[in-house]
Order: C-alpha cells, then sequence, then structure tokens
C-alpha cells in the first residue's frame, strides 16, 4: 500500500569528507568498507555523513568527539526501528548501533549526545525527508555547528520542521510506549517532515543532534512514505460516504 518517494534535490557542496555530490540520505552514498569510522573501528562508512558522540552524564561515560564517517547500522534492531532500505540506512557509532563501551544500558537515561551532519547545496528552501532516530531528537541546525567534549552544540541557527515538535521525549520508532509510533504501523517506522529555512544554491550543513543511552543509538533520514494510489482511492470512498451522510441530514 505504499511506495517510496526519492527526492530530486540536486546539490553541488562540496562536504568536509566527501566530493559534491547531490544531497544524500544516511546510506545512500556508496560505503567506505576500509577507512575508520564510528568509533574508529574499520566497518562499512557513510562517506557522506559524520558523526560525532560525548559522554554526558557525569563520569560513567568516555568521550570521544572526533568527527569521523558514520557508521552503516548493518544490523538495526527492526522492530522496533523501520527497516533499511534500498538508498537509505540507519547510521550511528557501530553497526549494530551500540555503543563500544562497558557504560551502555538501554534504559533511556542520557548518556550520550550526538551530533550527525552532512553537507550539501540545496536547490530548494526545503526537503521533505523521513525521519527515524533513537532515544530522543534534539534539534536540527544549518550552518556552522560544533559540539565540544562536554556534549555543548554551539553555532548553526534553528531548521524549521514541519510535522513534527523538537525537542522529542519519544524515540522515532514503532513501539508502545515509549516509540511515537504504534506497533502497528510497522515497517512504516518513520515520521515524515519537511525542513525549511534552506537557501537555494548555498552550500549548507545538516546538523542532527541526539541523546541515547548507548545502546541501540542512531539516526535515519530516508525517502518520505504515501500512500499508494489505492490508498487515496479508499480515501476518496470514505470523504464521499461522509458527504452523503450530511447530504441525508440536511434533507431530513
Amino acid at each position: 500500500m505504499f511506495r517510496s518517494v526519492t527526492l530530486a534535490l540536486l546539490a553541488t557542496a562540496v562536504p568536509a569528507l566527501a566530493s559534491a555530490q547531490t544531497f544524500a540520505f544516511t546510506g545512500a552514498s556508496p560505503a567506505n568498507t576500509v577507512g575508520a569510522c564510528g568509533m574508529g573501528t574499520p566497518t562499512p562508512c557513510d562517506t557522506r555523513w559524520t558523526v560525532q558522540s560525548a559522554g554526558v552524564l557525569g563520569n560513567a561515560a568516555p568521550n570521544d568527539i572526533a568527527q569521523r564517517q558514520a557508521t552503516l547500522i548493518t544490523t538495526p534492531p527492526t522492530p522496533p526501528w523501520q527497516p533499511n532500505g534500498a538508498g537509505y540506512n540507519w547510521i550511528g557509532v557501530s553497526t549494530n548501533a551500540n555503543q563500544p563501551f562497558a557504560q551502555r544500558s538501554g534504559d533511556n537515561a542520557e548518556r550520550y549526545k550526538y551530533l550527525f551532519q552532512h553537507t550539501f547545496t540545496p536547490t530548494a528552501a526545503f526537503l521533505d525527508v523521513a525521519l527515524g532516530w533513537d532515544n530522543r531528537l534534539v534539534s536540527i541546525l544549518q550552518g556552522t555547528v560544533t559540539m565540544d567534549n562536554a556534549g555543548v552544540v554551539s553555532g548553526g541557527t534553528a531548521v524549521t520542521v514541519t510535522g513534527l515538535t523538537l525537542p522529542q521525549t519519544q524515540s522515532g520508532f514503532c513501539r508502545n510506549p515509549d516509540g511515537i509510533l504504534p506497533p502497528g504501523d510497522f515497517p512504516n517506522c518513520t515520521v515524515n517532515v519537511r525542513l525549511s529555512g534552506f537557501t537555494p544554491d548555498v552550500s549548507t550543513t545538516l546538523s542532527i543532534v541526539t541523546f541515547g543511552d548507548g545502546n541501540t543509538d542512531g539516526i535515519l533520514v530516508a525517502p518520505q512514505v504515501v500512500p499508494e494510489p489505492s490508498t487515496y482511492a479508499l480515501l476518496a470512498t470514505g470523504l464521499a460516504g461522509l458527504g452523503l451522510v450530511a447530504r441525508r441530514r440536511r434533507s431530513a
């Protein structure tokens, strides 16, 4: 009942870690399988998106804020996460989405802060994308954004987000009660949003800030999922039925 719609957004940006390419969904670019990415281990890397992480929960979590190519999460926990698909993939600091430290637990404690970044040149003032995240989505920024070893994010300007309120209190996946979507929505477990405020033909860096507990932390930026024509037909039938009921009530 659903199909993916890919953005036709041409870009001429020169990202810090890649040559000029179009806007890329997470995991969409050819993976670099020999470089050190994520937490510095040789794993499949996203050549267009970078990640930094900082331990922010007291002295329990170590700091590693080096900017590296993000790791492709090849074994996402699905469900509740939306599965990887053709042209998009979850990214984080390791292939299983976990921090490689003992200081991690799936208790939703905000042990780590993440800064995911992608540089591109928009051709329109907005992007229509689908977002998934785990644990908590804090902010989406553009421009020059940095994060220090205490997890303090500085610089940039907020991107206008339509379709989602930030900061979020729930994770971007299909599960009750901590997920923003119910289990019955699986495998469509992302939120369609419009990101706006970009200046066409001017290079910028998109930054996504999240918190995680060290277990299954990551983000997904994917094509939006929209109803198939048959779904629209069912909707039209339902609206027509409502109109008939309303007319009957007026004539009664």
